[in-house]
C-alpha cells in the first residue's frame, strides 16, 4: 500500500507516512485497537475472511480519531 513502510521483522507494527508505529491509529468497526497484528506480525487480530475493507488515510485526519501524527487505518468487518 502506498505510504505504508515495512517495520522490523517480527514486530507486527504499522509504519504509515513515516511516523512511528505508536502514532498510527487503527480502528476496527469504529473501535480503536492498539495493534492490528499479534507479536511476531504473522497473524492479524481479525481473521481475513471477516474483513470487508481496509482504508489508509494520511495524517491530518479528524480530531475524533485522537492525536496521532501518522496515518489512520480503518478496518470494516463483513457481517455474517
Amino acid at each position: 500500500m502506498a505510504g505504508v513502510a515495512r517495520s522490523t521483522v517480527g514486530s507486527g507494527a504499522l509504519v504509515v507516512w513515516g511516523a512511528s508505529p505508536e502514532d498510527t491509529r487503527v480502528y476496527v468497526d469504529g473501535v480503536r485497537v492498539p495493534r492490528l497484528y499479534h507479536d511476531g506480525g504473522l497473524r492479524s487480530v481479525v481473521h481475513s475472511d471477516l474483513v470487508k475493507s481496509v482504508e489508509v488515510a494520511p495524517g491530518g485526519y479528524g480530531a475524533s480519531y485522537g492525536r496521532g501524527l501518522g496515518g489512520l487505518v480503518t478496518v470494516a468487518l463483513d457481517p455474517l
